[in-house]
């Protein structure tokens, strides 16, 4: 093929053979072992020429990390696992199944910040990144909510207010904040300093 990437698998150049037949084409890339002082063991090479040899890699052969040209998101199981992680640049997404635990309600995306973001909806990955949450629709659950009718959920629906009137702040309309069919349980009274967010469900107290 020309143009466009093609994973043909493994392929070790000092043994001058590719995978399968032929010579390899623009765009070919392999996992390779390489026996030159252009490139080391591992590296990942694309090929940039068509009929590309296993000799004159400089010529027939580019280096590239092992990083993808093209990242989108990357998963997450909890909070937790997004912050011991080292997150690698080329990521500007990535999103958690759970708060403390997979399927707690707490899924959520969170994009790349340039800094610290002023509001409770961001976190802080292990390679120093900061990330906050993307949307405008936001659960207390995403906050730590357990939202077992019995837990106290007082701080966690309090950040989500805050994280949502930080919206308006930023001339975000529409800010709204879904409580969970099961309901959650309040201990102090909370504040909300703007009309212009949505609570829907009934909150049990």
């Amino acid at each position: 093929m020309s143009g466009g990437l093609v994973n043909k698998g493994d392929w070790a150049a000092s043994a001058g053979t590719f995978p399968g037949a032929g010579a390899a084409e623009t765009g070919w890339f392999d996992y390779v072992s390489v026996d030159s002082i252009e490139f080391a063991v591992g590296d990942n090479l694309v090929a940039t020429t068509d009929t590309a040899l296993t000799t004159g890699f400089a010529g027939n052969w580019s280096k590239h990390d092992q990083i993808p040209l093209i990242v989108d998101d990357i998963d997450y199981d909890t909070r937790a696992d997004l912050q011991t992680a080292n997150v690698a640049p080329g990521i500007n997404l990535a999103c958690i199944i759970g708060y403390t635990s997979v399927g707690d309600g707490g899924v959520a995306s969170y994009r790349r910040a340039g800094s610290e973001p002023s509001h409770a909806g961001k976190i802080q990955s292990d390679d120093g990144a900061w990330w906050e949450l993307t949307g405008t629709s936001v659960t207390p659950q995403m906050f730590g909510a357990v939202a077992d009718g019995s837990a106290d959920d007082t701080t966690a629906i309090q950040a989500a207010i805050d994280y949502a009137e930080s919206l308006i702040m930023n001339f975000t309309k529409g800010t709204t904040i879904l409580l969970p069919p099961g309901g959650c349980f309040l201990s102090a009274t909370l504040t909300i300093n703007s009309n212009q967010i949505t609570i829907q469900d009934m909150v049990k107290v």
